[in-house]
Formats: structure tokens, sequence, C-alpha cells
């Protein structure tokens, strides 16, 4: 019986070696075929590979996750938004080998999303495609181990949202989301489990669009005195973050600024109210904003 087990397994174990074989040199010509421009055929080709092949190969899964691509890319929106939402439905594991060093993870659902959103802007569907930043930025988060690019992407997607924001005429909304990711520089709370992070300004220009909207809406003097009362207001609560597989204490701040609601995380576990107040005047934002009021004075 084991005999017969271990030839039924060998001839099953050759059987997907050949299909895995197959499925490679498909996805290859399809590769050629694109670099020479010929995107009609190499579409023809990733359709072809997941029409055909187990959907746990990596061919399958890159042809996967090219076919929308090339449909938007085609501005054939209907069937690039129908492929997008059959990548979200799929069962894909979002740590498979990405890119290169820059982009470690495939990211499968997150990067379907990014693109959604992408195609929704162009469709000028911006409601819908704030869901599905949304779901960039909490359901499907960005997975790397640099907290760098992790912080990179967080901005993008901020500065994403403020400009569907704007579209949908929500300016007030799209303050918020600037001013709330310009003072929220505490990568650690949010990535516990960062491998390195480069001291990059990533802020400037996010604060930048933040204060030449702030000064648009709400006047410059009329903001800089309500969120200085509202700093004088901060409320902290005990949270917890998950480092290394185990639970650790962690510290939340949180004011209101012209009905919206702020919530800050600190990696510090002795964080309080002076602390916070502290973080947020050591931000590139708060420094711009001194700046400015030193320029109009």
């Amino acid at each position: 019986m084991k005999t017969i087990l271990s030839v039924i397994l060998c001839c099953l174990s050759f059987l997907s070696f050949a299909q895995n074989t197959e499925c490679d040199s498909l996805f290859s010509r399809s590769i050629a075929l694109y670099n020479d421009e010929k995107i009609d055929s190499s579409l023809s080709y990733w359709l072809q590979i997941v029409h055909t092949f187990s959907d746990t190969s990596s061919c399958y899964k890159n042809s996967l996750h090219n076919i929308p691509l090339v449909y938007e890319q085609l501005e054939d929106f209907e069937n690039a938004k129908l492929w997008i939402t059959k990548i979200l439905e799929k069962d894909l594991n979002n740590f498979d080998p990405g890119t290169g060093i820059m982009e470690p993870y495939a990211n499968y659902h997150h990067n379907a999303c990014m693109q959604m959103a992408r195609i929704l802007s162009k469709e000028k569907k911006y409601e819908e495609g704030l869901n599905y930043l949304l779901w960039a930025e909490t359901k499907y988060p960005y997975e790397t181990f640099s907290a760098t690019s992790f912080e990179k992407r967080a901005v993008s997607i901020a500065m994403w949202k403020a400009e569907f924001y704007l579209e949908n005429n929500q300016k007030e909304k799209a303050i918020w989301v600037l001013v709330n990711k310009a003072i929220d520089v505490d990568v650690f709370f949010r990535k516990p489990d960062w491998g390195g992070f480069t001291s990059v300004d990533f802020y400037s220009r996010i604060s930048q669009r933040a204060l030449d909207l702030i000064d648009e809406v709400y006047g410059f003097d009329s903001f800089k005195e309500a969120f200085n009362e509202a700093l004088q207001k901060v409320k902290t609560e005990r949270a917890f973050i998950e480092k290394n597989g185990k639970q650790t204490k962690a510290k939340i701040g949180m004011f209101i600024l012209y009905g919206n609601s702020y919530r800050l995380g600190s990696s510090d576990k002795k964080f309080n109210a002076v602390k916070f107040k502290k973080q947020i005047q050591n931000t590139r934002f708060w420094t711009m904003l001194k700046e400015k009021e030193s320029a109009k004075s």
C-alpha cells in the first residue's frame, strides 16, 4: 500500500512540476510580448494562465495581478474593476515575494485596492474610491518590514484621500486628513515590528498642502488660535499594540478641532498630555505653522 501511495505522490509531484514549468514558460512569453508592446497578445496569455493553472502557483498570481493593470492601460475600466474584484475575493498570501528590496512583499490585496481607487478617480467616483483607500489603510494594510516604506505609503494614502475629498467639495474633511497625518509621526506606534527607519522628510509636502487649505477655509490666525485651544484640552487613554507577537502597552492622545476628532498614538509608555503637546510641537507641521506666523508678523 505504501509503495502504491509513493508512486501516486511521485506522479502528482511530477505533474505539478510539469504544470508549473509550462505556466512559467507561458508567463515569460507574455512578458516578452508586453515588452514588445504587443499588449493584447500578452493579455491573452495571462488570461489563459489564470483559466488553466493552479491558483497556488506564482505565475498564476502574477498573471492575476497583471490582468487588471493591462485592462486599465487599455482604458477598459469595467474589465479592470472586474479582475480587481477577483483579486480581492481570492485567498492570496500578501507576504509572497514582491518585486525587489523596496517591495519585499506582493501585497496583492492592498495594491488591488489602490488600483481600484485610481480607476474610480478617473471615473470621478470619489466616494466609492474613498472606501477602497480606507480598505488599503485598514483592512489590507501595506506589508513591509521597513518603517520608512510603511510611512511613505501612509503619507501617500492620506494625500490621495484629501484630494478625493476636495474633488467632492469636502474641504474641511481634506484638511482633517492632511493635518491628522502631518502630526501623526510616531511610526513605531503604528508599526512596532519595524525593521529600520530612515529619517526622511515625508511631512513638508503634506503640511504645506494642509496650510494652504487652512488659509483658504478657516484663515490662518483663526486656525492657529483654535489649534492651541484644542491642545490645552488633550485627553489620553491606554491602548495596546502587538509587538513581536505580544501585546504591549501604549497610549493614545485625543483632541477635538473644528468638530473633528484627532486620535494619535505614542510608543512612549509614559505618554501624557504634556508629552502629547510636545510631540506635536516637534513635528514639521508645527514648525511650518510657526514659520508662517513669523512671516505674517
